[in-house]
């Protein structure tokens, strides 16, 4: 894509017409790693007060990928973006890396549904988010902890074999 047509949807992205900035949102995310350029824009659309618009741009940044992951990473500290931030890394798997610190920042959000996708994004971003293992086992080794189930997905998908033995004394079903 040249720069120019991504310079185009970035300006498209900030129109009046709530049509206008959806298509554009959509056409960065078709445009995938090539709309690098975009993400600042994408992560400022993700605060619109139209739904509809912070769905699409979060969509976007999740298939622009790794170039994306910094900037969504940074949106874990906004407590009504966090869940959402902590989506989009997830569907970039691995390619998420560089937010794994941010991501075990997040674990202490008090929204058990928050926790647990925050939880299962370090599960699809697997081995590299070893640096959590040790507040995921804390998560496994609490009888109260809701987030129980998501910590065991996890320490399994990153390889967390400390996790074995703690895994077959809880017995999780």
């Amino acid at each position: 894509a040249s720069k120019s047509a991504v310079t185009a949807l970035v300006t498209a992205l900030g129109d009046d017409d709530l049509t206008v900035q959806l298509n554009a949102a959509d056409a960065l995310g078709q445009l995938g790693p090539d709309a690098a350029d975009s993400v600042d824009a994408l992560v400022t659309a993700m605060r619109n007060e139209e739904a509809a618009v912070t769905i699409r741009a979060a969509q976007a940044l999740s298939q622009i990928g790794p170039a994306a992951a910094p900037a969504v990473a940074g949106l874990l500290a906004n407590e009504q973006l966090r869940q959402l931030a902590a989506m989009i890394l997830g569907e970039m798997g691995p390619d998420a890396k560089t937010a794994v610190p941010a991501l075990i920042d997040a674990m202490d959000d008090k929204n058990e549904e928050v926790k647990r996708d925050v939880i299962v994004a370090l599960a699809f971003i697997g081995p590299d988010a070893q640096p959590a293992a040790p507040k995921l086992l804390a998560i496994l080794d609490d009888p109260d902890a809701a987030a129980r189930p998501a910590a065991a997905f996890a320490l399994g998908k990153i390889g967390v074999k400390d996790a074995i033995p703690l895994l077959e004394r809880t017995a999780l079903v």
